[in-house]
């Protein structure tokens, strides 16, 4: 019987090697991880209200400072849709009129948000610099959603450090019975809660974009740890067809992304009997020592001339 010779197999082994090393350190776009968690559009219109077509439209991302570009249509309307949470700015510039720059203008995960600029006629060198003060109102689709913010998942005291948790901070949402889920075997992350009346089993769950339920269960499958999601929405009622596959409403998830400087954290969550304060209806002192330590590595984002880092986030405990 013939054997490969060693040196064969040490050839396999490089090569393995060499396409994992590539894979782990070529920069790839990660357009695809951020799809469907935000839109932007408008129309483009003059003082007297009718629509300008052809306005050169220039979104700016204000972490990173990564630009999209585009052209309104003979309507007058422009989109960008599939676009990173976070803050921007629009830029809007058209021949004879004075150019008009919205800023400050704030995306929430799953928003659908409707920024329309009013051009006043006037030279180009001209620009007129509006900030947005507050979130802008989502008038593109009627369903109800409450956002969840990174100081108020990372600041809350959670027990057992799972986001999941807040759910509950959405208006309408309720624990639900275990016996929601349709079957016995199900993640150990899962957890069973009603969103405006819904079964614990009827949930749609979403994670940067992507499918995040457990169809064997109909439930969650695991998240990451709170200092690693930038906020999550809970939407109850009347979903798009982009996120109405279960008729119980919508979680959906997005991780914090990497900007133009390096930023990370560590911390330390400590629960014993020494500093903790007894049960009321405790005889003796709590036993538990409990130490849940970790850091939050930083990466740097893209730029015009740098593409992504592969993992913008990385944790290690």
């Amino acid at each position: 019987m013939n054997h490969p010779r060693p040196a064969m197999w040490q050839l396999v082994v490089c090569l393995q090697i060499l396409s994992l090393t590539l894979l782990l350190t070529t920069d790839l776009p990660l357009d695809a991880q951020l799809a469907g968690t935000g839109s932007i559009q408008g129309t483009i219109t003059d003082s007297t209200g009718k629509v300008l077509p052809n306005a050169s439209i220039v979104l700016t991302n204000a972490s990173t400072q990564m630009q999209k570009r585009t052209s309104s249509d003979p309507g007058g309307g422009y989109s960008f849709p599939n676009l990173q949470i976070g803050i921007y700015s629009v830029a809007v510039a058209a021949p004879g009129f004075e150019t008009y720059t919205p800023t400050n203008v704030v995306l929430e995960v799953g928003s659908s948000i409707a920024v329309n600029v009013p051009m006043t006629a006037g030279r180009a060198e001209t620009r007129v610099e509006v900030m947005s003060e507050g979130l802008a109102l989502q008038t593109e689709d009627a369903s109800f959603k409450q956002t969840i913010d990174q100081m108020t998942i990372t600041e809350m005291p959670l027990n057992g450090r799972r986001m999941t948790d807040l759910i509950s901070l959405s208006g309408g949402s309720s624990p639900a019975p275990a016996d929601d889920f349709t079957s016995s075997k199900y993640s150990y992350a899962a957890i069973s809660v009603s969103i405006a009346g819904g079964n614990g089993n009827t949930i749609e769950w979403r994670l940067d974009g992507g499918d995040n339920n457990d169809y064997m269960a109909n439930s969650n499958l695991p998240f990451p740890f709170p200092d690693a999601v930038s906020q999550f929405s809970v939407e109850s009622t009347a979903l798009g067809a982009q996120g109405g596959p279960h008729s119980g409403g919508l979680v959906n998830v997005v991780t914090r992304s990497a900007s133009n400087t390096f930023h990370g954290s560590a911390f330390e969550f400590i629960r014993n009997n020494y500093i903790n304060a007894s049960n009321f209806y405790s005889a003796s002192k709590d036993s538990l020592h409990q130490n849940q330590t970790a850091r939050v590595e930083p990466a740097r984002a893209s730029t015009p001339k740098r593409r992504r880092s592969l993992a913008p986030w990385a944790t290690r405990t």
